[in-house]
């Protein structure tokens, strides 16, 4: 019994110092880099209130690729800060730039006030210019209307002369006729008799021709 208990004495006391001349033995620079991140990083934790462990475990449960070939893994320093500007971007990005947000909108309604001023003038021209128009159209009309009127009237009137200058060439009075309208009406008459017995010659000339006779 005694020799087995020195023996197993004898291979932990060999494990021991197998262990302590590996802690003695020299690192290299990746071993000594890894060793100095893992010092840091012991320290930064032990540095947390306890208010922030939670949230620290949570951080470092989460912030892990979810797909191969780097499942499980934390997310690289570059996605770390990509996530940090985004959340610093769109998180404070209100309350910084609220001033400016203020600014912006004291000028848009400089702006929007300005243009309605300038829209209700534009506005006023237009129904000015929309009056006189008016105003012209009925003018005008009264105009065409009075032409229309004058032209009826210069038509009457002209007529009304025309009747009466061929009444004064045919009548003397309402019973008697001219002596040039009944000279006229003579010579038309003499015409057309004349006229129609040169047809009638005409006729019976071309009527021999034909039948003989």
């Amino acid at each position: 019994m005694q020799s087995n208990d020195n023996e197993k004495n004898n291979s932990n006391m060999q494990s021991n110092n197998n262990k302590k001349n590996k802690l003695k033995a020299p690192l290299n620079d990746n071993e000594k880099k890894n060793r100095r991140m893992l010092q840091k990083l012991l320290y930064t934790i032990e540095q947390l209130p306890d208010d922030q462990l939670k949230a620290t475990i949570h951080l470092l449960d989460t912030m892990r690729y979810f797909k191969e070939p780097n499942e499980g893994k934390l997310l690289s320093p570059y996605l770390q800060d990509k996530a940090l500007n985004f959340i610093s971007s769109s998180l404070y990005k209100v309350s910084q730039d609220s001033s400016l947000l203020i600014q912006n909108n004291k000028e848009l309604q400089k702006t929007i006030s300005r243009l309605e001023y300038m829209n209700a003038k534009k506005n006023h021209k237009i129904n000015h210019l929309v009056g006189k128009l008016l105003q012209y159209k009925h003018k005008h009309k009264q105009y065409i209307s009075k032409v229309y009127a004058s032209a009826r009237r210069l038509l009457l009137v002209d007529s009304q002369s025309l009747k009466i200058g061929i009444l004064a060439l045919l009548k003397k009075n309402k019973r008697q006729y001219t002596s040039q309208f009944i000279s006229m009406a003579t010579q038309v008459s003499q015409k057309v008799f004349n006229d129609d017995n040169e047809c009638k010659k005409r006729a019976n000339k071309l009527f021999k021709n034909l039948f003989g006779q």
